[in-house]
């Protein structure tokens, strides 16, 4: 008998411990879950996406500029050149929400980063401020690349490859361009189909098979053969 109370205490006791132990990490996902979305990553810079009304930016060599005046991006040369807004979009949200994986404090030689000679540079411009982001060398192990703010000395980011790919676009990708053809659809061809079906060559074989053979087949047939069946009568 008291063996037993021995036994069904400690399973009392395990019981107790495994729903402790539930509980607990049930409270834990709790917490994991509800941690903000700043605390993913290193916060590279403090802005608003819609707070950017410029965008400068290298690629293949060429630089390319554009800006949105009154919530419209547009090429910054030409704005009656029409762009896709979701391309300048995702730039603007990529840089506002840019998160670096680590951070290299206290870094002195910028070149073992490809950063002494940045490969390419993108700038981004508020009412208030301009940010300047220097890009260094792609780390082909992790896929990710080394960034500067020329604001933060010192300091070099790594951040993943797919907030770079977002400036690897030409105007040729921006840029809508009309769809050719359009207006030559329509009115020439069927036009100069009409005219050459229609008035020509109907008009042109009306007036051959009605006035022309008619009345010559009527001349010969009629005033030609009948007069001269009469005259050859007359005569008899």
């Amino acid at each position: 008998m008291k063996k037993q109370k021995i036994q069904l205490i400690v399973l009392v006791l395990i019981l107790a411990a495994l729903v402790g132990a539930f509980f607990g990490l049930r409270k834990y996902n709790e917490a994991q879950a509800q941690k903000p979305a700043e605390e993913e990553g290193i916060v590279v810079f403090d802005v608003k996406s819609d707070d950017i009304i410029n965008i400068i930016y290298d690629f293949e060599g060429v630089t390319y500029q554009y800006e949105k005046v009154d919530g419209t991006w547009y090429l910054a040369e030409d704005h009656s050149q029409t762009v896709k807004p979701y391309y300048l979009n995702a730039m603007a949200m990529g840089t506002a929400d840019l998160r670096a994986t680590q951070a290299l404090e206290d870094v002195t030689d910028l070149s073992q980063y490809g950063l002494d000679v940045p490969q390419r540079t993108i700038i981004f411009d508020t009412a208030v401020q301009r940010f300047r982001i220097n890009v260094g060398d792609k780390n082909l192990t992790t896929e990710s690349y080394y960034i500067q703010v020329p604001d933060q000395p010192g300091i070099v980011y790594i951040v993943p490859q797919t907030y770079m790919d977002r400036f690897d676009r030409g105007p040729e990708d921006i840029i809508e361009v009309p769809e050719e053809g359009s207006g030559d659809t329509g009115s020439g061809t069927d036009t100069g189909a009409e005219g050459d079906k229609g008035t020509g060559a109907d008009t042109e074989a009306e007036g051959d098979t009605g006035s022309g053979a008619d009345t010559e087949a009527e001349g010969d047939a009629g005033s030609g053969a009948d007069t001269d069946t009469e005259g050859n009568t007359g005569a008899e």
